[in-house]
């Protein structure tokens, strides 16, 4: 039983007596058709405040979880910064495929965020690299169609390649197209 979309008082009457009829107790039926009209609310007001019949009580409007318009402030869990299982596998396999060599040690490495401002130098013709683990050195010449496109920070002290048809295998740099 869907309930009706919208915030006025025919529409949460409507719902209420939609959600009795179908066997909820009276105090989460109104809780539930409540929940319905402010959800449908701030998808119209996203920074309206609450009309005072959907307001929570002043009793339940604690600092720690409604804001003033009677919003229910979002938690969220923790985020770690741990990989999970699954992408570190991928990442070792990847490695072992490319070098035929297990790695000696995982290190863990902080990223700069990408920067919001950056400079478009233009297109990536080629990369040379070498790999630490044998000292092998390599060079990718991409093909016109998956060549990256080369970005600067404005400060200058990141180089970012954006876009760009190719991937990374056991054999290195491998153009998709």
């Amino acid at each position: 039983m869907p309930l009706k979309s919208g915030y006025s008082r025919a529409t949460f009457s409507a719902n209420l007596a939609e959600l009795i009829r179908g066997g909820h107790e009276r105090n989460s039926a109104i809780m539930a058709a409540a929940s319905k009209a402010r959800q449908s609310y701030f998808e119209r007001f996203p920074r309206g405040a609450l009309p005072n019949w959907l307001a929570f009580p002043k009793e339940h409007r604690t600092a720690n979880y409604y804001d003033h318009g009677g919003r229910p402030l979002l938690k969220h869990n923790p985020r770690t910064d741990e990989p999970d299982a699954r992408s570190l596998e991928k990442a070792v396999s990847l490695y072992e495929g490319f070098t035929g060599k297990a790695p000696r040690k995982l290190h863990r490495l902080t990223l700069p965020p990408l920067p919001k401002t950056a400079l478009a130098i233009g297109k990536v013709f080629g990369i040379m690299y070498s790999v630490d683990a044998t000292g092998e050195r390599f060079h990718h010449e991409f093909k016109p169609q998956a060549q990256p496109q080369l970005l600067v920070a404005n400060d200058g002290h990141q180089v970012i390649l954006r876009g760009g048809a190719y991937t990374f295998t056991k054999r290195g740099f491998v153009d998709k197209r």
